[in-house]
């Protein structure tokens, strides 16, 4: 697949999709899109539905979510009352939020 296959929302359909139960059946690491030295984070669930599900983060993937985090904070903030919502998985915000926190050399 390439990015010029979707020309349109039915082209979506023809695109591969993870759906958790994936990353159950090949916990913990086997979902990982980059080799484990190019993994600077990892969060994974409680497991209290099952086998917990694990992601692992890039530098990359971590400094791509901040911007991202950090572009829709400053759009939303037009006006001192307002107010945002980010809906995003747990695991993906914290990860952009620990990129801000970290200690530097974190990785």
């Amino acid at each position: 697949m390439k990015p010029e296959d979707c020309r349109s929302l039915a082209d979506l359909a023809k695109f591969p999709f993870t759906a958790k139960s994936d990353l159950r059946e090949t916990y913990p690491f086997g979902m990982f899109a980059v080799p484990m030295d190019r993994i600077v984070r990892i969060h994974a669930s409680s497991g209290t539905t099952g086998k917990p599900t694990v992601v692992g983060y890039s530098a990359k993937d971590i400094d791509t979510w901040a911007s991202v985090m950090a572009r829709s904070i400053r759009a939303a903030a037009r006006a001192r009352a307002t107010r945002s919502i980010s809906p995003t998985a747990t695991g993906s915000s914290r990860a952009a939020w620990g990129r801000t926190t970290a200690p530097s050399g974190w990785g």
